[in-house]
């Protein structure tokens, strides 16, 4: 009876010890793994909660596809940092970057655009729906009730210009944008409805003044 007992430890030991070896190995190579399988494993090690099946009506009726990470901890009060992106919320490369918000304590949602991957309606041309389906979005982070109001945008690029036509609609919840190398909006108009874009890509909306809390 003992020694069934001790195969049974030495089984369960050994295959703990696999396990630990196997996390340790796809953990120590998560640089060179696919995007998503590098920010699954992040994620997993930072103890950030990921949600990649929200789904977020806007108001014709269709549905955009979002990916949501949350700190750990108790998820209320948060200021999140949105990412609207048309390359694939899943898969781009800057994705990296948003664990480093949500390992400080931010919620941070990244969207498909309209009519691109999971997001459903037709994208039209460039940032066609931009401003209405950012409005609708912040809308929507606003009233989950980890969201303390207070939305961030970041992004490069085309993740940039979409901040700058979401800058438009000047809504109470955008606190704050991180443009960067968003040329084609900058390049035609420096400032846009109160945004004013700095060198290569930090901008501040009129909701990030200084004579109003964010």
């Amino acid at each position: 009876m003992r020694s069934m007992k001790r195969g049974v430890v030495w089984k369960l030991g050994m295959a703990g010890a696999v396990a630990a070896l196997l996390l340790g190995a796809v953990y120590a190579l998560r640089w060179h793994l696919p995007v998503r399988w590098n920010i699954a494993v992040r994620s997993w090690a930072a103890g950030i909660e990921v949600n990649h099946d929200v789904r977020i009506r806007m108001p014709d009726g269709v549905q955009l596809a979002a990916s949501l990470y949350l700190p750990r901890g108790e998820h209320r009060n948060l200021a999140t940092v949105l990412m609207r992106l048309p390359y694939g919320r899943r898969d781009y490369g800057e994705l990296s970057q948003l664990l480093l918000f949500a390992k400080h304590g931010y919620a941070v949602l990244v969207e498909d655009v309209r009519g691109k991957f999971d997001s459903e309606g037709e994208f039209g041309t460039p940032w066609e729906h931009g401003t209405e389906d950012g409005v609708a979005t912040l809308d929507w982070i606003v009233r989950q009730p980890w969201s303390n109001g207070k939305v961030g945008t970041f992004g490069c690029s085309a993740l940039g210009e979409l901040q700058y036509v979401l800058a438009r609609a000047r809504h109470p919840a955008h606190a704050a944008m991180i443009p960067a190398g968003a040329g084609g909006a900058t390049v035609a108009n420096p400032t846009v409805n109160g945004a004013r874009h700095f060198g290569q890509g930090i901008c501040l909306p009129r909701a990030a003044s200084p004579e109003r809390k964010t």
